[in-house]
């Protein structure tokens, strides 16, 4: 969803929630926040020129409060691109030239889940932390090929096609502060560790046809298997949150 439309939602809702509130009786103005059993939020992340995206994942983000005290956060982000080049490149001096043209297609999913633990639930300002899971899987498919002339006649062809797949399993540990603006909005700020193993499998195939007399066909396969284990630590995000 663009930017413009998040923040526009957004401020939709901020004020439909402020008018909500002042229609509050006197007794449910003294609410000091919405951490308490049942109440949910969305979580946006508050990025550069005061961009909202969202908080734990880039697609979606929301918490629900199974005690006062405690709450499950569950985020998830989706990524997917593809596009194809077509580029050239010229040697005048051997009369030589090629046509260069390459396709890929990206995609990766992380889905990470958090139980969170606030320390003084009745307080306007709140510490929390907690820990959680997370998954993600990546993989990249690319396609290329080299097309050569010299003397505007074909010479030879090379073609590449690499794919790679990765699947990430981990624990995610966070900690943070969270203010109430009032009792339905609130600003939060928060540091977050990751810690997960990365298996990553791959192959790659290259052909190249020679048209020189005669002609002469290479065919080469290769695989790669490959496990890291890494730890990430993020800088502090600012974030908004809207209670329901």
């Amino acid at each position: 969803m663009p930017l413009s439309k998040t923040f526009f939602i957004v401020f939709f809702l901020v004020t439909s929630l402020l008018f909500a509130q002042n229609e509050k009786s006197e007794n449910e103005k003294e609410k000091v926040n919405s951490l308490e059993k049942g109440s949910w939020s969305l979580q946006f992340q508050i990025a550069n020129n005061f961009q909202l995206k969202s908080f734990s994942g880039q697609t979606i983000s929301a918490k629900y409060h199974l005690t006062e005290s405690s709450a499950i956060r569950a985020g998830i982000s989706i990524f997917n691109r593809s596009y194809d080049e077509e580029d050239q490149e010229n040697d005048e001096a051997n009369n030589f030239f090629s046509v260069i043209r390459t396709g890929r297609e990206d995609f990766d999913i992380t889905i990470m889940t958090e139980y969170i633990f606030y320390i003084n639930p009745k307080n306007l300002i709140n510490f929390f932390a907690g820990g959680g899971l997370i998954y993600g899987y990546n993989s990249n498919d690319m396609t290329g090929e080299r097309i050569n002339y010299r003397l505007d006649t074909l010479s030879s062809t090379e073609k590449t096609k690499r794919f790679t797949n990765s699947h990430k399993y981990g624990v995610t540990l966070s900690t943070g502060i969270e203010w109430f603006v009032n009792s339905y909005i609130s600003l939060h700020a928060e540091y977050n560790t990751q810690l997960y193993l990365s298996e990553t499998k791959g192959n790659e195939e290259r052909t190249r046809k020679n048209f020189s007399a005669p002609i002469l066909i290479s065919k080469v396969y290769t695989d790669s298997d490959r496990n890291d284990f890494i730890i990430n630590s993020y800088s502090v995000k600012f974030g908004l949150s809207v209670y329901f």
